[in-house]
């Protein structure tokens, strides 16, 4: 390289370095260096702050205690089910609490022509609820259902002198409950208690339209006595003594149906319309459901 080509060389390299310095100056963008602050001369221990003490608690003031509300009247109660009410009802002919019983049934479900009658029969200590089949459904109305408490008699007991609608040799008795609900069906009360079905009481007549002699008093279901003549023409109807309560069809067709069963066919017969119905018509019926 002679001298002219290393002026030139250099000339060129000085040219762009300034022309870099002039452009960096003009728009290249400054950074700020922070000092360092000095470190101080021995670190500052800060204590920790004391913990403020928790705010006490507001002092709950002790509940008053509400009344328990007053059970219902007896005359008032109601149940969910007619299951809970009959098995209501036989815990009260067990515990012989004849108040609670009539209580519970509600004013005006026995009628005073019977009430004496039944409650003779529960507090005879002679009968008492079946145990194993206590209550059962006989049948249903538009406006009610019939339950039964079926009652057996001791083995051994004595005829009790209360005045009682079972028959003196019977081992088994019922009194009969209609049931009714409230509107929605959430309820059920009391509507009626009744006594079973007393041919001889109703009529004063035995089966088979055989007069009663007097003073006499007929289990139902009894033979006509002895020698006793049938009559053959539609039976009266005196006045019978003693206080009979009015009977209901339900009443009547239980008895009927029980007479069916047991095959009893004059009780059966003495129960249906002397003119509408053959004895032809009964016996069939009997031998029907044999």
């Amino acid at each position: 390289m002679n001298k002219q080509q290393a002026i030139v060389f250099f000339g060129i390299i000085l040219a762009g370095l300034g022309i870099s310095l002039f452009t960096l100056n003009h728009f290249g963008k400054k950074v700020e260096i922070a000092e360092n602050d000095p470190a101080p001369a021995s670190p500052v221990q800060t204590e920790p702050a004391e913990p403020e003490p928790p705010a006490p608690k507001p002092k709950a003031e002790p509940k008053k205690s509400e009344p328990a509300p007053a059970p219902a009247p007896s005359g008032e109660m109601t149940f969910k089910s007619p299951e809970a009410l009959m098995g209501a009802l036989v815990d009260k002919i067990k515990n012989r609490d004849v108040n609670g019983f009539v209580a519970m049934a509600g004013e005006g479900a026995i009628s005073p022509t019977i009430r004496p009658q039944v409650e003779g029969l529960l507090k005879d200590p002679a009968w008492a609820p079946n145990p194993e089949t206590p209550i059962s459904e006989l049948a249903k109305s538009p406006d009610s259902v019939r339950w039964a408490i079926h009652f057996d008699r001791a083995p051994g007991a004595a005829p009790s002198t209360a005045v009682n609608p079972a028959p003196s040799d019977a081992a088994t008795t019922e009194l009969y409950a209609d049931v009714v609900s409230s509107p929605d069906k959430s309820s059920w009360t009391v509507k009626k208690i009744a006594l079973p079905f007393d041919f001889a009481a109703k009529t004063g007549l035995k089966p088979g339209n055989v007069p009663m002699p007097p003073g006499e008093s007929n289990p139902v279901g009894t033979a006509p006595a002895p020698g006793a003549t049938p009559s053959t023409g539609p039976a009266p109807m005196p006045t019978p003594a003693g206080p009979v309560d009015a009977t209901d069809a339900l009443t009547v067709a239980f008895a009927f149906s029980k007479a069916v069963i047991d095959r009893n066919f004059e009780l059966a017969r003495s129960l249906t319309d002397q003119n509408r119905v053959t004895d032809e018509r009964v016996a069939a019926l009997l031998i029907a459901v044999e």
